[in-house]
């Protein structure tokens, strides 16, 4: 379970208690209210859990079991009194941000620099934490880091940071993020938590390198999930600052017949499309997106974009413009970007056909 949603899942199952959310047996529910008395009382045994989820349901047939609804509806108020759950503290860490203390004097921490890197202690729980502490390390032996911090108490839903130092030796490659592995100690039961906070290291180049596929137009199979995959080799951008993708074009139409859309298809709701990075890392960029509008025509994927694709209507066909993918294409990055970048395309509903043509990879690198 994650706990982020802690509160969330409490109130959902108080609903489920009262019968708002259940309409059969709670073999669905059971996992998540086992869940939640786990969290407030994480000692008890699976037979203990599972005596005192019995015992407390609401029996909805004839006394006992049956085969339709089981042990009945989970009553989530009356499981939580009967395992003597309680409220925990739960910490994790946030996003770093970094200030850089010694180098050029620049904002940007490059190698052979040190910097301040402040980072922030989040009580996700429904109690308050004491004895908060914040340990830090890194597996990089050119990276230096202060160990620990001690951070205090925090309240329930609120938060606390504290100073870190971090320094760079003379050889740390250009541009590589700084993967730190953090360890949070707390009193209480859900204690420790670790977390990889990410320091991002070198300055952005002012220009972007673009790589696009050159093969022949490929038909996107129509009703199959094994779709249809392009690809692109990027060479001498090593790690990369940012980057964009884009479904091209020459022209743009809603014609599901044109030879010029970057994607021609009759119904753009059926896509399904996927980037994969050289170390195997993928975004989901679309899925299910346009109803029955028709064709992605100079389509600009950027994590930056002021409008989600999910939120693009039949009437904005053909697609085009500025987006933000559904997955952001920032973990995509967290290797060098040199190598060869999979596009792939899908069309899992049988009705439509359709054509993919063109498609580029924008990448800003760093000043080395």
């Amino acid at each position: 379970m994650n706990f982020s949603g802690w509160r969330r899942v409490r109130r959902a199952v108080t609903l489920l208690a009262a019968g708002v959310l259940v309409t059969g047996s709670a073999a669905t529910a059971a996992p998540h209210a086992a869940a939640l008395v786990l969290s407030g009382n994480p000692g008890l045994t699976n037979a203990e859990l599972r005596t005192a989820m019995t015992r407390t349901a609401l029996d909805l047939g004839p006394a006992g079991p049956d085969a339709r609804s089981g042990h009945g509806v989970i009553r989530a108020d009356l499981l939580l009194k009967q395992t003597g759950a309680t409220p925990q503290p739960l910490v994790r860490t946030g996003e770093p941000t970094v200030t850089p203390t010694r180098g050029d004097g620049d904002q940007y921490l490059e190698a052979g620099e040190r910097a301040m890197v402040s980072l922030p202690a989040v009580n996700v729980g429904d109690a308050r934490a004491t004895g908060v502490s914040v340990t830090l390390s890194s597996d990089d032996p050119r990276v230096t880091v202060t160990a620990s911090r001690p951070y205090g108490a925090i309240a329930a839903g609120a938060g606390k940071s504290k100073d870190f130092t971090v320094t760079l030796a003379k050889d740390y490659p250009v541009g590589r993020p700084v993967m730190l592995n953090a360890k949070v100690t707390f009193a209480g039961a859900l204690s420790p938590t670790t977390g990889r906070p990410s320091v991002a290291t070198g300055q952005p180049s002012d220009s972007a390198r673009t790589f696009s596929y050159d093969g022949p137009a490929l038909p996107i199979p129509d009703g199959s999930q094994e779709g249809v995959s392009a690809t692109v080799d990027v060479s001498d951008v090593g790690f990369a600052a940012g980057m964009t993708f884009s479904v091209d074009g020459t022209e743009c139409s809603a014609d599901p017949e044109s030879t010029t859309a970057g994607i021609s298809h009759g119904y753009v709701y059926d896509l399904f499309g996927s980037l994969t990075a050289p170390d195997g890392a993928t975004a989901l960029l679309f899925l299910g997106i346009g109803g029955s509008g028709k064709n992605l025509c100079q389509v600009v994927f950027d994590d930056n974009a002021g409008t989600r694709i999910t939120s693009a209507t039949f009437s904005q066909a053909p697609f085009t413009g500025s987006w933000r993918p559904i997955e952001p294409l920032a973990p995509l990055l967290a290797s060098p970007a040199d190598g060869r970048w999979t596009f792939f395309v899908s069309d899992a509903i049988p009705g439509g056909s359709g054509t993919l043509r063109s498609f580029s990879l924008h990448f800003t690198r760093y000043v080395s």
